[in-house]
C-alpha cells in the first residue's frame, strides 16, 4: 500500500513538472503526452505478463500438498529441501485443465535469496511424454511477483512436474502451489522516470535550438552535456556494481582484506612476487605422465584433474590473461597492504576509466571529423555509443574474465584517445607525449 501511494505521489510530481516547468505551450503538451505514453508502457508493455490469463478460460486452483508426488526432499518432511540435497521434484498428475501460471510459495529457511525452477509438462500437443523445460523462472525472496512461473502450453495439461533448485547450501520448504493465479501488476518508479525523461530527451534533441545548431557553432553545448552524462554513467556503473555485489542480507560481498583471489588478482600476483611468470601451483605427476594431458576425455577416463581455464606448457601452469592490470593495480596493492584487491571494485574501476575515455575519444572524433554535424545528432550518437558498450555486463557479473574485458576496454579507449590527440593522422606536427601515452 505504501509503495502504491509513493508511486502516485511520483506521478503527481511528474504531472506538475509537465504543467508548470515548461514555458511554451507546445513543450507542456509534449510533456503531458510523454507522461501518458510512459504510463501506458508501464502498465501494458512492462506489465504485459499481468494480463497473461485475461483471455483464455484459466481456472484458478489451489493444489493440496497431498495431491503432489515429491522426490528429493527430507525423509521426515518430503517438502523440505535441506542443504544435503540438490533439488526438489514435485509432480502433479491428472491436472485436466489449462495452466498459464504457477504460483510457488516457499518458506526460506536460511539466507538463500533465490530458487531456480523448471517446469516439464505433457499437454494436448504432446500427451504421451513430458516436454522438458516448457518453462523456467527464478523465484525471488520477499517479492510478490517473484513467486510465479509463466507457462504457454497447448490445451489441457495432463502432467506437470516442477524442479526447484536453490543455490548451493540453500534450504527451503515448499508450502503451496496455486495454478492460474494472476501475476500481480507491479509499477516501477525508476522505469517510469527513465521512460519519461527519455522521451523528453528525444524531444530536446529534435526541437531545441541549441540541439539544432552544429558543434562548430555551439561546441560548449555538446561538451558540457557529454561531461554531465559521463558523470551520470559512472555513478550508474557504481550503483550497478554495488547492487549486484550484495548478498541476500544486503551486505557487500567484496572485502578489502581478501586473502584469496583468482588468476588475475592472486595467482599472477604471487607468481610475479616470486620472480617467475609461471604460476606457483604445480601440475600433478599423474597429469604430466599422460601421453596427451590436453585431452579432456582422457583425463576424465583416468580420473586426473587439471586446473580449469589455465595453460599447461612444459610442465608448468600459466595464465593467458594480460599482465597490465596486475602490474598497475593488483601487484602494488598486495605489496602495500598484504591483501588481494577484490574483483568487483577492480571491474568497476577499469570500466569507469573506459567510460571516461570513450567520452573523450568521442569528443576528439567530433572535433576532427564532425564539426559541421548538429549537436542533437551527435548527442544521440554518444548515447548509442556508450549504451552499446559491453562493459555494462561486466558490472553485473564481475569475475576474473570481466577484469580482462573491462581493463581492455579502458586501455583501448585511452590508447585511441591519445593517438588522436597526438595528431599523427590529421595534424602537421606530431605531439610526441600523447603518442607515447597512446602506446
Amino acid at each position: 500500500m505504501a509503495a502504491t501511494v509513493c508511486y502516485f505521489i511520483l506521478l503527481a510530481c511528474l504531472t506538475a513538472i509537465s504543467i508548470f516547468l515548461p514555458k511554451k505551450k507546445e513543450t507542456k503538451r509534449f510533456c503531458l503526452i510523454a507522461l501518458a505514453l510512459s504510463l501506458i508502457c508501464e502498465i501494458f508493455v512492462f506489465g504485459f505478463h499481468s494480463f497473461h490469463l485475461l483471455f483464455g478460460g484459466y481456472e484458478k486452483r489451489e493444489v493440496p500438498l497431498n495431491e503432489l508426488s515429491v522426490t528429493g526432499g527430507d525423509r521426515e518432511d518430503p517438502f523440505l529441501l535441506t542443504e544435503s540435497a540438490s533439488s526438489l521434484n514435485v509432480t502433479l498428475s491428472d491436472v485436466g485443465q489449462k495452466v498459464g501460471t504457477v504460483r510457488i510459495d516457499c518458506e526460506w529457511l536460511n539466507d538463500v535469496g533465490s530458487v531456480d525452477v523448471r517446469a516439464d509438462a505433457s499437454d494436448e500437443s504432446n500427451a504421451a511424454s513430458l516436454r522438458y523445460g516448457v518453462g523456467t523462472a527464478t523465484l525471488l525472496r520477499g517479492r510478490d511477483t517473484g513467486r510465479y512461473l509463466l507457462l504457454d502450453l497447448t490445451g489441457n495439461v495432463k502432467t506437470l512436474r516442477l524442479t526447484l533448485t536453490p543455490p548451493e547450501g540453500g534450504s527451503i520448504r515448499l508450502t503451496g502451489i496455486t495454478l492460474n493465479d494472476p501475476l500481480p501488476l507491479s509499477f516501477s518508479p525508476l522505469r517510469l522516470i527513465l521512460a519519461f525523461f527519455a522521451l523528453l530527451a528525444l524531444y530536446a534533441l529534435t526541437r531545441f535550438p541549441s540541439a539544432r545548431r552544429s558543434f562548430e557553432e555551439s561546441p560548449a553545448v555538446l561538451t558540457r552535456t557529454v561531461a554531465v552524462m559521463t558523470a551520470f554513467l559512472i555513478v550508474s556503473a557504481l550503483i550497478i556494481t554495488v547492487l549486484c555485489n550484495l548478498n541476500s542480507a544486503g551486505a557487500p560481498l567484496s572485502s578489502w582484506k581478501q586473502t584469496s583471489g583468482n588468476q588475475i588478482t592472486k595467482e599472477l600476483v604471487d607468481a610475479f612476487e616470486h620472480g617467475q611468470v609461471s604460476l606457483l601451483d604445480e601440475p600433478s605427476e599423474d597429469l604430466l605422465a599422460m601421453e596427451n594431458p590436453y585431452d579432456w576425455s582422457a583425463r576424465r577416463a583416468l580420473g586426473v584433474s587439471a586446473k580449469w581455464d589455465h595453460l599447461l606448457y612444459n610442465g608448468k601452469y600459466y595464465s593467458y590473461y594480460g599482465i597490465a592490470p596486475v602490474l598497475l593495480l593488483f601487484l602494488p596493492y598486495h605489496l602495500l597492504t598484504g591483501y588481494y584487491f577484490p574483483t568487483a571494485p577492480a571491474v568497476f574501476l577499469f570500466g569507469a576509466v573506459g567510460i571516461l575515455f570513450l567520452s573523450l575519444l568521442f569528443l576528439e572524433l567530433v572535433r576532427r571529423f564532425g564539426r559541421g554535424l548538429p549537436n542533437g545528432l551527435l548527442l544521440a550518437s554518444f548515447v548509442i555509443l556508450q549504451a552499446s558498450s559491453s562493459v555494462w555486463y561486466n558490472f553485473c557479473y564481475p569475475n576474473f574474465s570481466e577484469i580482462a574485458q573491462s581493463s581492455g576496454f579502458a586501455f583501448t579507449c585511452a590508447g585511441f584517445t591519445f593517438l588522436l590527440r597526438a595528431d599523427l593522422v590529421t595534424g602537421e606536427r606530431v605531439r610526441f607525449p600523447a603518442l607515447v601515452l597512446s602506446t
